[in-house]
């Protein structure tokens, strides 16, 4: 909840141009059956009003890494956007070899994440070892990943460890 998350999609074995087209859309719980258009790679009126502020917001939009393959970002998520999502990519060869999409279930958790540290001020010498300790906790049941850095701030720049 609240969190940046991406979704990868490709699409491969297709004949047609090597810059694909992708579509984006979300089945929700409460009407698994009613596609709702996210957004699109190729068109601007494609999302539903419930997406099209946020699309134009950039809150929501799609990162191209190459001309087969997509990342969407939703910012800020919601746990009112969990549902089975799906990335479509318009058929561009000259046979129909079959529907490219795929669909995955996203569900949303509240954000339970806890980190503590203790503030200290060190003084070493150059060469001396640093030992530095970070609590970090979370109380949701649901099975998640989570990856802690470190980080150096030296004025204004700032560099993982």
């Amino acid at each position: 909840h609240g969190s940046h998350i991406t979704i990868l999609c490709n699409v491969s074995g297709y004949q047609g141009p090597s810059e694909q087209n992708f579509q984006w859309s979300v089945y929700f719980p409460s009407a698994p059956t009613r596609e709702v258009q996210i957004i699109s790679t190729s068109d601007p009126a494609f999302p539903y009003a419930i997406y099209g502020q946020r699309v134009r917001d950039k809150e929501i939009y799609i990162e191209r890494l190459t001309g087969d393959s997509v990342r969407l970002h939703i910012t800020n998520l919601q746990k009112t956007e969990e549902g089975e999502y799906e990335c479509h990519t318009p058929n561009t060869d000259v046979q129909y070899h079959g529907s490219y999409s795929a669909k995955m279930n996203l569900t949303v958790i509240p954000d339970t994440l806890r980190v503590t540290a203790v503030p200290q001020t060190l003084s070493k010498i150059e060469g001396d070892s640093v030992e530095l300790k970070c609590d970090v906790s979370k109380t949701t049941t649901e099975h998640t990943h989570l990856s802690v850095s470190w980080y150096i701030q030296k004025g204004s720049q700032k560099m993982e460890v």
